[in-house]
Protein backbone atom coordinates (compact mmCIF):
# COMPACT_ATOMS: atom_id res chain seq x y z
CA UNK A 1 0.00 0.00 0.00
CA UNK A 2 3.17 2.50 0.00
CA UNK A 3 3.02 2.70 -3.69
CA UNK A 4 -1.22 3.42 -3.69
CA UNK A 5 -3.26 7.06 -4.86
CA UNK A 6 -6.52 8.11 -5.53
CA UNK A 7 -7.47 8.37 -9.08
CA UNK A 8 -7.62 11.93 -10.59
CA UNK A 9 -7.17 11.86 -14.51
CA UNK A 10 -4.43 15.26 -14.64
CA UNK A 11 -4.26 16.52 -11.33
CA UNK A 12 -1.92 16.15 -7.98
CA UNK A 13 -2.46 13.07 -5.54
CA UNK A 14 -5.33 14.12 -2.92
CA UNK A 15 -3.20 12.48 -0.49
CA UNK A 16 -0.62 14.36 1.58
CA UNK A 17 3.08 12.90 0.10
CA UNK A 18 3.59 11.88 3.55
CA UNK A 19 1.48 8.98 3.77
CA UNK A 20 2.72 7.42 0.58
CA UNK A 21 5.60 7.76 -2.05
CA UNK A 22 3.54 8.02 -5.25
CA UNK A 23 4.30 6.56 -8.30
CA UNK A 24 6.74 9.45 -10.26
CA UNK A 25 4.91 11.53 -12.78
CA UNK A 26 1.60 9.12 -12.26
CA UNK A 27 -0.68 12.35 -12.25
CA UNK A 28 1.12 14.50 -14.18
CA UNK A 29 1.27 16.03 -17.62
CA UNK A 30 1.62 12.89 -19.78
CA UNK A 31 0.70 10.81 -17.10
CA UNK A 32 -2.23 8.26 -16.71
CA UNK A 33 -4.24 9.88 -14.24
CA UNK A 34 -3.44 7.34 -11.50
CA UNK A 35 -2.00 8.79 -8.86
CA UNK A 36 0.32 6.46 -6.95
CA UNK A 37 -0.06 3.13 -9.33
CA UNK A 38 0.11 -0.10 -7.45
CA UNK A 39 3.99 -0.48 -8.74
CA UNK A 40 6.52 -0.87 -5.97
CA UNK A 41 9.40 1.70 -6.50
CA UNK A 42 12.57 -0.31 -4.66
CA UNK A 43 14.30 1.24 -2.44
CA UNK A 44 11.90 4.50 -2.70
CA UNK A 45 8.96 3.86 -0.27
CA UNK A 46 8.13 5.74 2.83
CA UNK A 47 6.58 4.02 5.25
CA UNK A 48 2.66 4.30 5.86
CA UNK A 49 2.52 6.39 9.49
CA UNK A 50 -0.78 4.54 10.96
CA UNK A 51 -1.37 7.56 13.24
CA UNK A 52 -1.78 10.10 10.55
CA UNK A 53 -3.77 7.42 8.64
CA UNK A 54 -6.00 7.50 11.04
CA UNK A 55 -6.36 11.33 11.94
CA UNK A 56 -6.85 12.00 8.16
CA UNK A 57 -9.54 9.71 8.38
CA UNK A 58 -10.48 11.08 11.40
CA UNK A 59 -10.59 14.67 9.86
CA UNK A 60 -12.77 13.56 6.65
CA UNK A 61 -15.53 16.18 7.25
CA UNK A 62 -18.59 15.98 7.35
CA UNK A 63 -18.27 13.26 10.41
CA UNK A 64 -19.82 10.25 8.92
CA UNK A 65 -23.40 8.98 10.76
CA UNK A 66 -24.02 5.60 12.31
CA UNK A 67 -21.73 2.68 13.02
CA UNK A 68 -17.88 2.94 11.41
CA UNK A 69 -15.71 0.05 11.92
CA UNK A 70 -13.39 -1.08 9.63
CA UNK A 71 -9.52 -2.59 9.25
CA UNK A 72 -6.96 -1.43 6.38
CA UNK A 73 -3.55 -3.49 6.53
CA UNK A 74 -0.77 -2.67 4.56
CA UNK A 75 0.15 -6.30 2.73
CA UNK A 76 3.50 -5.64 2.30
CA UNK A 77 4.63 -5.33 5.69
CA UNK A 78 1.76 -7.20 7.74
CA UNK A 79 1.18 -3.21 9.62
CA UNK A 80 -2.24 -2.70 10.52
CA UNK A 81 -2.92 1.33 9.67
CA UNK A 82 -5.96 1.39 10.42
CA UNK A 83 -8.51 -0.10 13.04
CA UNK A 84 -12.01 1.00 14.26
CA UNK A 85 -13.99 -1.49 16.30
CA UNK A 86 -12.49 -4.48 14.10
CA UNK A 87 -14.44 -7.06 16.42
CA UNK A 88 -17.47 -5.46 15.78
CA UNK A 89 -20.49 -7.21 14.29
CA UNK A 90 -21.68 -4.63 11.59
CA UNK A 91 -24.47 -4.71 9.03
CA UNK A 92 -22.75 -4.22 5.86
CA UNK A 93 -24.36 -1.91 3.85
CA UNK A 94 -24.18 -1.41 -0.03
CA UNK A 95 -20.38 -2.65 -0.24
CA UNK A 96 -22.04 -6.34 0.19
CA UNK A 97 -22.04 -6.28 -3.68
CA UNK A 98 -18.33 -6.12 -4.20
CA UNK A 99 -18.76 -9.91 -2.15
CA UNK A 100 -21.49 -10.98 -4.67
CA UNK A 101 -19.55 -9.88 -7.81
CA UNK A 102 -16.71 -11.66 -6.59
CA UNK A 103 -19.17 -14.45 -6.03
CA UNK A 104 -20.51 -14.33 -9.55
CA UNK A 105 -17.28 -14.51 -10.85
CA UNK A 106 -15.91 -17.29 -9.14
CA UNK A 107 -18.73 -18.86 -10.88
CA UNK A 108 -19.72 -17.38 -14.08
CA UNK A 109 -17.19 -15.73 -16.91
CA UNK A 110 -16.83 -11.90 -16.99
CA UNK A 111 -18.14 -12.57 -20.88
CA UNK A 112 -21.37 -14.11 -19.80
CA UNK A 113 -24.28 -12.83 -21.61
CA UNK A 114 -27.64 -13.55 -19.99
CA UNK A 115 -30.19 -14.54 -22.76
CA UNK A 116 -34.19 -13.63 -22.46
CA UNK A 117 -36.33 -15.84 -25.01
CA UNK A 118 -39.32 -17.44 -26.45
CA UNK A 119 -39.66 -20.88 -27.17
CA UNK A 120 -42.70 -22.10 -29.47
CA UNK A 121 -44.41 -25.26 -28.77
CA UNK A 122 -47.60 -26.54 -30.77
CA UNK A 123 -49.25 -25.39 -33.39
CA UNK A 124 -46.50 -27.06 -36.24
CA UNK A 125 -48.81 -30.37 -36.91
CA UNK A 126 -50.98 -29.02 -39.49
CA UNK A 127 -51.20 -26.36 -42.31
CA UNK A 128 -54.58 -25.05 -41.65
CA UNK A 129 -53.42 -23.87 -37.79
CA UNK A 130 -50.47 -21.80 -39.98
CA UNK A 131 -53.11 -20.57 -42.71
CA UNK A 132 -55.73 -19.53 -39.88
CA UNK A 133 -53.35 -18.72 -37.02
CA UNK A 134 -55.45 -19.48 -34.26
CA UNK A 135 -57.53 -23.01 -34.99
CA UNK A 136 -55.46 -26.12 -35.17
CA UNK A 137 -57.19 -28.45 -37.35
CA UNK A 138 -58.14 -32.23 -36.07
CA UNK A 139 -55.46 -33.63 -34.28
CA UNK A 140 -53.18 -29.95 -33.61
CA UNK A 141 -52.01 -28.17 -30.80
CA UNK A 142 -52.62 -24.31 -30.51
CA UNK A 143 -49.46 -22.32 -30.65
CA UNK A 144 -47.80 -21.74 -27.14
CA UNK A 145 -45.68 -19.37 -26.70
CA UNK A 146 -42.87 -19.97 -23.52
CA UNK A 147 -40.97 -16.53 -22.35
CA UNK A 148 -37.56 -17.83 -20.61
CA UNK A 149 -36.10 -16.14 -18.07
CA UNK A 150 -31.96 -15.96 -18.39
CA UNK A 151 -30.85 -14.39 -15.22
CA UNK A 152 -30.51 -10.48 -16.85
CA UNK A 153 -31.24 -8.59 -13.68
CA UNK A 154 -31.12 -5.32 -16.50
CA UNK A 155 -34.18 -6.41 -18.46
CA UNK A 156 -35.67 -3.49 -19.88
CA UNK A 157 -39.69 -3.33 -20.85
CA UNK A 158 -38.29 -0.96 -23.17
CA UNK A 159 -35.40 0.20 -24.84
CA UNK A 160 -32.77 2.17 -22.40
CA UNK A 161 -32.54 5.11 -24.28
CA UNK A 162 -28.80 5.70 -22.85
CA UNK A 163 -25.44 3.41 -22.56
CA UNK A 164 -25.73 0.73 -21.78
CA UNK A 165 -28.03 -0.57 -24.32
CA UNK A 166 -29.94 -3.33 -22.12
CA UNK A 167 -31.89 -5.69 -23.67
CA UNK A 168 -35.98 -5.14 -23.62
CA UNK A 169 -39.32 -7.19 -23.75
CA UNK A 170 -40.60 -4.52 -26.67
CA UNK A 171 -37.46 -5.68 -29.31
CA UNK A 172 -38.17 -9.39 -28.47
CA UNK A 173 -42.07 -9.29 -29.10
CA UNK A 174 -41.39 -7.11 -31.92
CA UNK A 175 -39.53 -9.99 -33.34
CA UNK A 176 -41.75 -12.70 -31.98
CA UNK A 177 -44.41 -11.27 -33.61
CA UNK A 178 -42.96 -11.07 -36.91
CA UNK A 179 -41.28 -14.66 -36.79
CA UNK A 180 -45.07 -15.88 -36.21
CA UNK A 181 -46.82 -13.85 -38.78
CA UNK A 182 -44.43 -15.17 -41.36
CA UNK A 183 -45.74 -18.31 -40.05
CA UNK A 184 -49.09 -17.20 -40.50
CA UNK A 185 -49.40 -17.48 -36.63
CA UNK A 186 -51.80 -15.10 -34.93
CA UNK A 187 -52.94 -16.22 -32.20
CA UNK A 188 -51.02 -18.07 -29.00
CA UNK A 189 -51.33 -18.65 -25.19
CA UNK A 190 -48.11 -17.39 -23.65
CA UNK A 191 -46.52 -19.07 -20.40
CA UNK A 192 -43.51 -18.47 -18.57
CA UNK A 193 -40.19 -20.19 -17.50
CA UNK A 194 -38.43 -18.84 -14.27
CA UNK A 195 -37.19 -22.25 -13.25
CA UNK A 196 -32.96 -21.22 -13.51
CA UNK A 197 -33.27 -20.10 -10.37
CA UNK A 198 -34.09 -22.27 -7.11
CA UNK A 199 -34.06 -21.76 -3.55
CA UNK A 200 -35.78 -19.01 -1.84
CA UNK A 201 -36.57 -16.23 -3.41
CA UNK A 202 -36.53 -13.79 -0.34
CA UNK A 203 -34.30 -13.89 2.61
CA UNK A 204 -36.06 -15.60 5.64
CA UNK A 205 -34.05 -13.16 7.88
CA UNK A 206 -35.27 -9.68 5.99
CA UNK A 207 -38.57 -8.03 7.84
CA UNK A 208 -41.47 -7.32 5.24
CA UNK A 209 -40.62 -4.01 5.48
CA UNK A 210 -37.47 -4.45 3.08
CA UNK A 211 -39.64 -5.18 -0.05
CA UNK A 212 -39.78 -1.96 -0.70
CA UNK A 213 -36.04 -1.57 -1.86
CA UNK A 214 -35.65 -5.16 -2.51
CA UNK A 215 -38.15 -7.76 -5.49
CA UNK A 216 -38.07 -10.76 -5.08
CA UNK A 217 -35.31 -12.79 -6.91
CA UNK A 218 -36.29 -13.94 -10.32
CA UNK A 219 -34.27 -15.30 -13.09
CA UNK A 220 -36.89 -13.42 -15.20
CA UNK A 221 -38.10 -9.89 -14.13
CA UNK A 222 -38.14 -5.97 -16.31
CA UNK A 223 -37.26 -2.50 -15.25
CA UNK A 224 -35.52 -4.65 -11.62
CA UNK A 225 -39.53 -5.59 -10.76
CA UNK A 226 -40.87 -2.31 -10.72
CA UNK A 227 -42.30 -1.73 -15.13
CA UNK A 228 -42.90 1.16 -15.92
CA UNK A 229 -40.63 3.06 -13.56
CA UNK A 230 -43.83 2.81 -10.53
CA UNK A 231 -41.44 2.19 -7.77
CA UNK A 232 -44.05 -0.81 -6.30
CA UNK A 233 -41.13 -3.64 -6.34
CA UNK A 234 -43.34 -6.95 -7.26
CA UNK A 235 -43.43 -9.87 -5.32
CA UNK A 236 -44.11 -12.13 -8.47
CA UNK A 237 -41.56 -10.61 -10.89
CA UNK A 238 -41.74 -13.31 -13.37
CA UNK A 239 -45.49 -13.06 -13.83
CA UNK A 240 -45.34 -9.36 -14.37
CA UNK A 241 -42.97 -9.60 -16.89
CA UNK A 242 -45.20 -12.43 -18.84
CA UNK A 243 -48.05 -9.79 -18.60
CA UNK A 244 -45.40 -6.83 -19.78
CA UNK A 245 -44.47 -8.95 -22.78
CA UNK A 246 -48.27 -10.02 -23.90
CA UNK A 247 -49.23 -6.31 -23.85
CA UNK A 248 -46.43 -6.25 -26.15
CA UNK A 249 -47.31 -8.99 -28.05
CA UNK A 250 -50.66 -7.77 -28.43
CA UNK A 251 -49.41 -4.19 -29.70
CA UNK A 252 -47.46 -5.67 -31.95
CA UNK A 253 -50.33 -7.28 -33.68
CA UNK A 254 -50.48 -11.21 -32.02
CA UNK A 255 -53.39 -12.00 -30.21
CA UNK A 256 -52.89 -13.78 -26.62
CA UNK A 257 -55.34 -15.54 -24.83
CA UNK A 258 -55.94 -16.42 -21.80
CA UNK A 259 -53.38 -15.43 -18.71
CA UNK A 260 -49.30 -16.16 -18.63
CA UNK A 261 -49.01 -19.36 -16.79
CA UNK A 262 -45.31 -20.91 -15.03
CA UNK A 263 -44.57 -23.29 -16.94
CA UNK A 264 -41.12 -25.38 -18.26
CA UNK A 265 -40.45 -24.55 -21.58
CA UNK A 266 -39.88 -27.50 -24.37
CA UNK A 267 -35.79 -28.42 -24.96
Amino acid sequence: MTAVGLMRPSSASTLPSGLYSPTPDAGGPGGNGVVGAATPQPNSSVPADPARVAARIAAIKPAPSGTLGGVAVDLSSGTTLYSRDPGAMLIPASNLKVLTGIALLDAVDAGTRFTTKVVRSGGSSSPAAAASGSTPASGGTPVALTLVGGGDPYLQSVPFTAYPEFASTLNLARSTAAALKKQGVSSVTLGYDASLFSGPNWNPGWSASYADQVTHISALWVDEGMPGGSGARSTTPALQAAQVFAGQLRAAGITVSGTPAATKAAS
